[in-house]
């Protein structure tokens, strides 16, 4: 397994004229080292509510994986911090 080096960000809404506040947006970055020191590879997954539905989001210029299930471990740690 692959270890996780996350960066979150939580984007909070208020709604109009309640006292309830809830996570709108949640993006986290995982990162891993390669074997080129220069060749750090980001993986950013995020959130986004269109008003009517929240979508997953996932985007990176290269992420490299030989197992999937450390592809899985990531999903699984983004559903876990997204509240999914």
């Amino acid at each position: 397994m692959i270890e996780i080096k996350a960066t979150e960000e939580l984007s909070l809404k208020k709604n109009k004229g309640d006292c309830d506040v809830y996570v709108e947006d949640v993006s986290v970055e995982y990162g891993q080292d390669t074997v080129d020191e220069e060749d750090y590879q980001i993986l950013k997954v995020s959130t986004e509510n269109n008003g009517v539905a929240r979508y997953i989001n996932i985007s990176t210029e290269k992420w490299s994986f030989s197992d999937i299930d450390d592809l899985i471990q990531i999903l699984e740690d983004f559903k876990r911090r997204a509240s999914l």
